[in-house]
């Protein structure tokens, strides 16, 4: 009887919108992940003022693959090639990167960069 009632009250905890859903702990996720991301963005930002460095672009992203928070990254220093980089910014681990002159024409694009974008398309694509 007592596990019975156990289970009637989970059960109505969960019918009165006590318990999160999963879709609410994902939106949890990303929001934060979102807050983190832009806290990066700025302090790379930050870093950077002043200097040669051009960052070109940036997303930010929740990979529920991976679990964790994404930060990706094309920047480029005056008349040098361009860089890409994908971080995850809960260890603050570079996942992978790449250099080279041209990253913005995908058909002449190397196999370092192809290798890149495959992870980055499969990583953000949630």
């Amino acid at each position: 009887m007592k596990k019975l009632l156990l289970l009637l009250a989970a059960l109505s905890l969960i019918g009165a919108g006590c318990i999160p859903s999963a879709q609410d702990r994902e939106l949890t996720k990303k929001l934060k992940c979102q807050e983190v991301g832009e806290k990066y963005q700025q302090a790379s930002l930050d870093g950077v003022r002043g200097s040669n460095i051009v960052i070109d672009s940036h997303e930010i992203a929740y990979s529920k693959k991976l679990n964790t928070c994404l930060y990706f990254a094309q920047w480029s220093v005056l008349n040098t090639p361009h860089k890409v980089v994908i971080v995850d910014l809960l260890t603050n681990k570079v996942l992978a990167e790449a250099f080279g002159s041209d990253v913005n024409k995908a058909g002449s694009l190397g196999e370092p960069y192809k290798d890149f974008y495959n992870k980055k398309n499969e990583w953000f694509s949630e």
